[in-house]
């Protein structure tokens, strides 16, 4: 009895392997086709190919790469919400696609991938900290920062950090939209912005960049992100 059920398990996992192993080779030969239709720039086609090439195999770093890219392109053809080609699912499949450090390289040069640039998923792809100083002041530099939206749909206020702690803060809405100067300061994930006018009663503000990659400063209109979950751009 013992040694039956020993043979029926060895069965059992011969064909898993087995299933297994044909799914990925149809997930290859699917990303294959996909690449040249990239290359044909049928960008529609080679999406919806990727899809199912991740699908039997969600693995396939190749094909989380190549599908990053694909919804990168289809988003400079006006096509995000005809395909989710929203900026954090270009980013969850560069994660999935287990880059090496050469090919995160290679990033900032691929024309698909730009949108994704000035994002804080990007840089903590890159290897920067939320909790290192100079890793926070770079990617609070970087990256463009957007407060919730308003009445009209669009962000309320924007934050634009520059080099030697100088920043400028956007806010209101229409004609009532108003620009401030201030500078700012940052140890580990703190950061203390310091505005030359007030805005009401707020000068100074204390807050921090939460491991969300969320950018807290109570006092203003926010959390500020980097506007990477834009799926409300299709609501």
């Amino acid at each position: 009895m013992v040694r039956r059920t020993a043979v029926v398990c060895g069965i059992l996992l011969w064909l898993a392997s087995a299933s297994t192993a044909s799914a990925q080779q149809s997930a290859s030969q699917l990303s294959r086709a996909a690449k040249k239709l990239y290359k044909q720039k049928k960008y529609d086609k080679a999406a919806e190919t990727l899809h199912k090439a991740i699908e039997l195999d969600p693995n396939n770093a190749g094909a989380h790469f190549q599908l990053a890219c694909t919804l990168g392109m289809l988003r400079k053809q006006g096509k995000i919400c005809e395909h989710r080609a929203f900026r954090s699912t270009i980013l969850r499949h560069l994660v999935r696609a287990k880059l090496s450090r050469r090919e995160k390289r290679r990033i900032r040069r691929n024309a698909a991938l730009q949108p994704v640039l000035d994002t804080v998923g990007y840089y903590r792809l890159m290897g920067l900290s939320v909790r290192k100083t100079a890793d926070v002041e770079t990617i609070l530099r970087k990256v463009s920062w957007y407060g919730a939206p308003g009445p009209d749909g669009k962000p309320a206020s924007k934050l634009r950090f520059m080099p030697k702690g100088k920043l400028e803060l956007e806010i209101g809405s229409g004609a009532e939209r108003a620009t401030h100067t201030g500078s700012y300061f940052v140890r580990s994930n703190l950061v203390e912005v310091k505005l030359a006018k007030p805005v009401g009663d707020v000068g100074t503000l204390q807050g921090a960049l939460k491991e969300t990659g969320e950018l807290v400063l109570p006092g203003l209109p926010g959390p500020f992100t980097d506007g990477s979950h834009d799926a409300h751009l299709c609501d």
